[in-house]
């Protein structure tokens, strides 16, 4: 068989955990397979290495025609559609339809989660028709497996294959904490009811009353108008102007982030499996994180703050233990370093990948 063919299909081009991952795939694959990426929008002009990106608006019904044409072309013997997300269905139905191979990977499937969803049995159907005759299904995390086997009844091809992280080099360091002031850090760039950052303002309120000497530095995507202004409108609301801040996205973020004061927060309501937190463990930075759907697979008390869904009233006496215990954060961190280590590289997480998409052949 002739070199694999991948046409990646993606809801939206901008700066966010899945993208990211994408390009740190194709940066390594590229010499062994032909890769695509689609895009029904595109809001940032961000590259993917020796990469064809297309812009498909693919989720318009009006432009189903021109996807059949696009896959017509295509050699289906080695072609792979990898879906990430709902936002490929009608892409999802072309190539079902002209018998090209599917692989399904994450988050459509946690529109279950959302909450004053009007559409909830069409997405339930959409999430369960696309499980249940794709090819093959990638999870990123145990937990969400567990998720979709329970609420779809899922039987057919599935793999785990737990989100890697590239080798991170460190550039010219540009941390400028002269105070000396506890950090916190937050790198969820956008979707703010699924990474819970009203759970986060709420808390960083109930911080404030045990400890005046932090602040939050929120790197987060601007050009996320609507969800910015929510954000910027509850910092005023509760009175957290000069504790919460907000950040433009940083290319080299971990260059910005102090290793000694700063501390990394994730109150996320559910994932597929955060790059963020494995990323903070290699760079030796301590995490305050949600155990829940996805975070939960890389949360252990040896390395991680937890912070217990269950148990919210004690959030804020664990983020000022995070930021103040110097002893409790240094074990942790040490830990967390060994631990992540452990599961190899980008180029273990490349062969995973490539073995599950040659399983479908």
């Amino acid at each position: 068989m002739s070199s694999l063919n991948i046409i990646h299909i993606l809801p939206v081009i901008r700066t966010g955990g899945g993208v990211i991952l994408l390009q740190q795939i194709l940066s390594n694959i590229s010499d062994k397979t032909k890769n695509q990426v689609w895009a029904h929008r595109i809001e940032e002009n961000l590259r993917f290495k020796n990469t064809k990106l297309k812009l498909t608006k693919h989720a318009n019904l009006v432009y189903f025609p021109k996807i059949i044409i696009e896959l017509i072309k295509q050699k289906k013997e080695n072609t792979i559609i990898h879906v990430h997300g709902r936002n490929g269905f009608l892409v999802f139905l072309a190539a079902k339809f002209l018998k090209i191979r599917v692989v399904y990977q994450a988050h459509g499937y946690y529109y279950k989660l959302l909450k004053n969803n009007k559409f909830s049995f069409l997405n339930y159907f959409v999430d369960y028709f696309i499980l249940k005759f794709t090819d093959l299904v990638i999870f990123c995390s145990e937990s969400e497996k567990d998720f979709v086997i329970k609420n779809y009844a899922l039987k057919n091809n599935h793999v785990v294959i737990q989100n890697s992280i590239k080798n991170l080099k460190k550039g010219k360091p540009q941390i400028k904490n002269p105070e000396k002031i506890n950090i916190i850090y937050c790198l969820g760039t956008s979707n703010i009811y699924q990474k819970g950052i009203d759970l986060q303002l709420k808390l960083a309120k109930e911080l404030l009353k045990l400890i005046k000497n932090f602040k939050i530095i929120h790197f987060f995507n601007f050009q996320n108008h609507k969800e910015k202004m929510i954000i910027e409108k509850n910092i005023k609301k509760l009175g957290l102007s000069n504790h919460y801040f907000l950040q433009s996205t940083k290319k080299n973020v971990w260059d910005y982030i102090d290793p000694k004061m700063g501390t990394i927060i994730s109150t996320s309501r559910f994932e597929g499996q955060p790059l963020v937190i494995s990323e903070a463990f290699y760079n030796c930075i301590p995490v305050v994180a949600t155990n829940c759907l996805g975070q939960q697979d890389l949360l252990k008390s040896k390395n991680a703050f937890i912070l217990d869904t269950k148990n919210t009233q004690e959030w804020s006496k664990i983020l000022l233990k995070a930021i103040t215990s110097k002893d409790e954060r240094n074990e942790k961190r040490k830990f967390a370093k060994d631990w992540i280590d452990q599961f190899g590289d980008m180029k273990k997480y490349i062969n995973d990948l490539l073995s599950a998409y040659n399983s479908i052949f």
